[in-house]
């Protein structure tokens, strides 16, 4: 309950989950499923509590039928799965279905589906179905855990293209179009996430270095002064501390400070003059939080910078000829040219 609301009936205000949790409790039912529009839902069992964000829709044409959708979803979900999940991310799962059923209902006028909108409720129902019902994974892919993984790094994907804000990857492209001196910084595999980046965009004739942030604190902040330079850190927790320091020397010296993290709360998104959200990962990471789903998700937020740079760039085949002559995809590029 909203702190406004909960003044005008004078009850305790507490968040979503916190209300479905004590409507779980108080009834004695086996499943509490909470949406609240645009805001995240909340499923809550005997042993499970989780929230889903919603699919981010670019329109809403009617929100009518919306409930019943996210209704049928969920009940369409609990007959694939048996009955009521008993893991988190079979919890999880449940709510996405039932959210972008309900989210693919806002998208035509009235509660009478379309024809088109049928196919979508339809293969979003097929997606689920396949995600639980799946045989022989060890015959598909050699262990359990391999299929797992799969699984969770493509649900994680599937749910970026969702939530992904389309403006925040413009208004961080702005800054890297105007910058002359562009670096790109990061620890761990973040930091490999970032090597990537740069090289990729040097190959489309960006002026970007990558340079870890260890070094940055340690002499190299001198290679940024003022405007017209940028730094890239990638973080997915945006609380790294290495990229926190730096990143506050840097908005000290006037430099753009850019970032790569799974929150718009995050600290380091709070220090950034431009912020792209690539999500959470929803679950935990194996072995307590071995970087996995986390990288995946960074690694397409840098396909989507390099491809709207490509465009921004009107950068062509010939002119990738001219800066990658070498190996097999030079030898093509010359053929093929």
């Amino acid at each position: 309950l909203a702190p406004d609301v909960a003044r005008q009936h004078n009850v305790q205000a507490m968040s979503a989950l916190d209300l479905a949790k004590r409507l779980r409790e108080a009834s004695g039912a086996k499943l509490v499923a909470m949406t609240s529009g645009s805001q995240p839902s909340s499923l809550v069992t005997e042993s499970l509590a989780v929230t889903v964000e919603p699919p981010r829709l670019s329109s809403i044409v009617d929100a009518t039928g919306a409930g019943d959708a996210f209704l049928g979803g969920l009940v369409a979900g609990l007959h694939t799965e048996n009955g009521i999940p008993t893991s988190e991310d079979g919890l999880r799962d449940l709510g996405v279905t039932a959210n972008r059923l309900g989210a693919a209902c806002c998208q035509v006028l009235g509660g009478v589906p379309t024809p088109a909108s049928r196919e979508t409720l339809k293969d979003l129902v097929e997606s689920f179905h396949k995600r639980s019902t799946t045989s022989s994974p060890v015959e598909a892919f050699g262990t359990n855990a391999s299929l797992e993984s799969a699984r969770k790094d493509s649900e994680c994907v599937r749910h970026l293209l969702d939530t992904l804000k389309p403006q925040q990857v413009v208004d961080f492209c702005d800054i890297i179009e105007r910058s002359e001196n562009l670096l790109i910084s990061g620890v761990g595999k973040s930091g490999h996430v970032g090597q990537r980046m740069a090289n990729s965009l040097s190959s489309i004739g960006v002026n970007a270095d990558f340079v870890h942030s260890t070094e940055l604190l340690h002499g190299n902040l001198g290679k940024v002064n003022g405007p017209g330079a940028a730094v890239v850190f990638l973080s997915n927790s945006g609380t790294t501390q290495e990229c926190m320091e730096a990143a506050r020397h840097l908005v000290k010296k006037g430099v753009d400070v850019l970032s790569l993290t799974r929150s718009d709360d995050s600290p380091l998104a709070t220090l950034s003059n431009g912020h792209i959200n690539h999500g959470s990962t929803f679950h935990e990471e194996p072995a307590g939080g071995v970087p996995t789903s986390s990288i995946i998700l960074q690694e397409v937020i840098v396909n989507c910078v390099v491809n709207e740079m490509i465009s921004r760039l009107d950068f062509t085949a010939a002119d990738f000829k001219q800066n990658h002559p070498g190996g097999a995809l030079g030898k093509k590029l010359r053929e093929s040219t």
